[in-house]
């Protein structure tokens, strides 16, 4: 028995887990930025589904299904104006059109501009006043032209228009689903006939201007990529970092570029990152994105806006977060164990609950805490590391076999939620959970020297090296294996 705990204690000792006399210097750390999320709160008159984003004049201005409503420094105002619109573009003079399926409206104005007999049976995919009085207009068939009366582009005849942009030299480009087309001294070609890689399939959802202005991005089916001006062209895909696909929308800025998809937003700066579900969105379906400045962007979606916005935050700050959020919805009798919602998104109907591995996640808590400390002498860090130490002890001592831990413990009148092998307690008092795994013993092992070397005094500090001693020898008696109630090793016993 002592051979083992002494090889025991040289491997911790050798891999650092254990410290004798280790001093731990105070860290002054600065800030950071720290991306936080916030739901934007639109009028209450506004249509939830926002399908276009614009900044003008000072305006973030927000174009719902229903109207067109403008935001000044945190004030909305507008009016519903219409109905079921689809897309929306500025002209130059700031002027808002929209789009319906089959119909185009400038903001405040009661004529409609109607698609032509001929397009009676298409939908609006897409918009650019190309100039002052023409104006294109991409569909599920193709390309049409307004100044007055219609013309359509022949070239583009039986394409999807998804998007249509002019770059700095006067180009026009359409990103489609038969190709990437590019009109050039009045002369339109399709690119995938001669230069666009085969991996591609000719299938483009967006376009949008790069830092140059003459360079164009674009988004596939499965990738992202650029169409250099200096020829110094370049493609993202899914085994280059890029998470989701297809690419629906791009904005471009000078430090970072966003992508919006069906199932979540993109960020790209030195690195890729992936913003989905509730934790980042009103709804996973983006439909535009606005950059406010480099650090702040608005996320369009069918269910609102989402700003993710990067803040200033000290470490201390965000552990003062999290241990207020453990406080409040995920301390149960000094464990930390897991939230679950009764309501989705709504935090007041949390409910905390037994978890298999209730002694793993408060070992990391506690090691958490064991740092905080050494490092802050903070008289909270210590409180919480010896109620979480308390916690993990007591999953030892209630099943009455020494050194074999509870996956989790129950009041007695408690529900114990479905499965598992629970165990009522000799002092009628609890009930605790059997069939304790080998990946819960790592978790105690991992933080009773943390807490033995940085927290415990006196008392405190012989509780914990018995605690580990019964421990080490329930599993060097029983040949290395966690032993139950039942006398049988537990299921992931080794």
């Amino acid at each position: 028995m002592k051979s083992g705990l002494i090889l025991l204690f040289i491997i911790l000792l050798a891999s650092g887990i254990i410290s004798v006399g280790q001093i731990i210097p105070g860290i002054n750390a600065g800030s950071y930025l720290q991306e936080v999320k916030t739901e934007i709160q639109l009028p209450k008159q506004a249509d939830p589904n926002v399908v276009s984003l614009f900044l003008n004049q000072g305006n973030v201005i927000a174009v719902t299904s229903n109207g067109v409503f403008r935001n000044r420094n945190g004030k909305w105002t507008g009016i519903p104006f219409g109905s079921n619109w689809r897309s929306a573009i500025l002209d130059a003079k700031g002027e808002i059109w929209l789009a319906s399926v089959q119909s185009i409206q400038k903001e405040g104005d009661t004529k409609k501009i109607e698609l032509p007999d001929v397009a009676q049976n298409d939908t609006i995919l897409s918009l650019l006043w190309e100039d002052e009085k023409t104006l294109k207009v991409g569909t599920t068939k193709g390309l049409l032209t307004y100044n007055g009366s219609w013309t359509s582009v022949q070239f583009t005849n039986g394409k999807r228009i998804n998007s249509i942009l002019k770059d700095a030299k006067g180009d026009l480009w359409l990103a489609t689903t038969d190709g990437l087309l590019r009109r050039m001294n009045d002369k339109w070609v399709n690119l995938d006939d001669d230069m666009m890689a085969y991996g591609l399939k000719r299938n483009y959802f967006t376009l949008e201007s790069g830092n140059t202005k003459a360079d164009v991005l674009f988004g596939g089916l499965f990738a992202v990529g650029c169409i250099a001006e200096d020829g110094n062209h370049w493609l993202l895909r899914g085994a280059d970092g890029l998470p989701y696909g297809p690419i629906k929308t791009i904005r471009n800025t000078k430090e970072s570029m966003w992508f919006g998809t069906d199932k979540g937003a993109i960020k790209k700066d030195k690195t890729w990152h992936y913003y989905n579900g509730k934790r980042w969105l009103s709804d996973n379906k983006v439909n535009d994105i606005l950059p406010i400045d480099e650090r702040t962007v608005w996320i369009a979606t069918p269910k609102g806006i989402s700003q993710i916005q990067q803040v200033e935050m000290k470490l201390t700050q965000k552990a003062a977060a999290f241990e207020e959020r453990i406080r409040l919805r995920h301390d149960r009798y000094g464990f930390v164990s897991g939230s679950r919602l009764l309501t989705p998104g709504d935090l007041s109907t949390s409910q905390t609950g037994t978890d298999d591995n209730d002694g793993l996640w408060t070992s990391i808590y506690l090691a958490a805490e064991c740092y905080r400390y050494a490092v802050t002498k903070d008289p909270e860090a210590k409180k919480n590391a010896v109620k979480a130490f308390e916690a993990m002890e007591r999953l030892e001592t209630v099943t009455g076999i020494p050194g074999f831990p509870a996956r989790s413990l129950v009041a007695a009148n408690e529900s114990t939620g479905e499965g598992g092998e629970w165990h009522l307690s000799a002092d009628k008092k609890w009930k605790w959970k059997g069939d304790t795994s080998s990946d819960e013993i790592v978790g105690h092992m991992f933080a009773y020297p943390l807490f033995y070397d940085l927290v415990a005094e006196g008392a405190m500090k012989e509780r914990v090296k018995n605690l580990v001693h019964r421990i080490m020898n329930h599993i060097v008696d029983n040949n290395f294996q966690l032993i139950d109630l039942d006398g049988k090793p537990t299921r992931w016993a080794v």
